[in-house]
């Protein structure tokens, strides 16, 4: 245990400008030791003040902090689903892109199909016209020369009747001969 005495606290509080109040003794206290009381007194409330209103600041701008870290991660969030939702439309797109110019593809190549049927048709209507002529004509030369050959028959038969079997059978032969049958 240490002592000292109350004389010497007393020459250190009164050279540093502070009181010294002793058990059982009143202070007494000079008009400086009273005004250096006063402005310790109310260094220590500025003191006091201060260290309040810096723990209040600090306590806002931990609480502005807070808050700016979660308006970041919140944008963080947001920016990637707005991302996440801009690869996704991306693809959409693309894939739109893509099929539209198959889809092209595909009519540009039905388009001449149609083209290459079309005038085929137009060959197929041609050809069926001509042959339809032809066999017009084919049935025409058909029946003439079955009307000639029918008229002839008649002039055989007349020829026959009037010169008897051997001009029949003649006559024959000369047709047979004309028609180029043996």
């Amino acid at each position: 245990m240490w002592r000292i005495p109350s004389a010497e606290l007393a020459k250190v509080a009164a050279d540093s400008g502070w009181s010294l109040v002793l058990p059982g003794a009143e202070p007494k206290q000079t008009p400086k030791q009273s005004a250096r009381a006063a402005h310790a007194a109310a260094e220590a409330s500025a003191w006091a003040d201060i260290a309040r209103l810096e723990a209040e600041l600090a306590a806002e701008r931990q609480s502005a902090a807070d808050r700016v870290e979660a308006q970041e991660s919140l944008h963080t969030l947001e920016l990637a689903g707005a991302e996440k939702d801009l690869k996704r439309t991306t693809a959409e797109r693309d894939q739109a892109r893509s099929d539209v110019e198959q889809y092209r593809t595909q009519v540009e190549q039905l388009r001449m199909q149609v083209s290459e049927l079309e005038t085929a048709n137009a060959v197929a209507e041609a050809l069926a016209t001509e042959r339809a002529e032809q066999l017009e004509k084919a049935e025409n030369q058909i029946q003439v020369h079955m009307q000639e050959k029918a008229d002839a028959l008649a002039r055989a038969d007349a020829a026959t009747d009037a010169h008897g079997w051997f001009s029949r059978r003649k006559f024959r032969k000369a047709l047979e001969l004309r028609d180029g049958r043996p």
